[in-house]
């Protein structure tokens, strides 16, 4: 398991409570080996890539004792990608309590790439990146360089990832309870907070 075992309750339940259609096609995603990139982050947060028509990337998060989860895929939160990924962080590293239509490999995380974020990035997506996108990932990869070990980020810092459409100050905010290790550590982490920012 690569949650703490006090959590593994709350996480079942988690998984009980998808409507049983989502819960179908997410363990059918876990089966098929499409979750990479599972891991615990520090406190109780979870982190996870998972495959899909694009990679999408999950983050789960328990808060007084119940689990919720984001997605970067159109359903945003607690979707099938959800699902698959808590299937992961509770069975990874054990004996699988559902089979598998084929094993799935327990993929470390992604190391710092000797090459750019954003040609890490883009090769990732397969694709090159568009001005925005491209902008975007400049801006994560100078969040971490400069500010990994800051305990607060100063909000005008988060400009260019969210445009000028907003009014930006000097509020400063925690985005990470620890120090991301890699620029891909402190963007899960980053879109953690922007999520959490958009549903306020």
């Amino acid at each position: 398991m690569l949650i703490a075992p006090n959590l593994e309750t709350s996480a079942r339940a988690y998984l009980r409570s998808f409507p049983p259609q989502t819960a179908k096609k997410g363990a059918a995603i876990f089966a098929g080996g499409s979750v990479r990139n599972a891991e615990a982050g520090d406190g109780d947060i979870g982190f996870a890539t998972v495959i899909g028509t694009l990679p999408y990337e999950v983050t789960l998060a328990c808060e007084d004792g119940e689990w919720f989860g984001e997605c970067t895929c159109p359903m945003e939160a607690d979707c099938k990608h959800c699902y698959a990924a808590m299937r992961a962080l509770i069975e990874w590293g054990d004996a699988p309590s559902v089979p598998a239509a084929k094993p799935v490999p327990r993929s470390a995380p992604p190391a710092s790439p000797k090459k750019s974020f954003p040609a890490f990035i883009e090769q990732k997506l397969g694709r090159k990146l568009q001005g925005g996108e491209k902008r975007a990932v400049t801006a994560i990869d100078e969040l971490f360089k400069y500010h990994a070990h800051s305990a607060h980020i100063a909000e005008y810092l988060l400009a260019p990832l969210l445009g000028s459409a907003r009014s930006w100050h000097y509020e400063m905010h925690r985005l990470w309870p620890a120090p991301p290790r890699d620029a891909w550590e402190a963007w899960l982490y980053i879109a953690h907070f922007l999520r959490g920012r958009k549903k306020s």
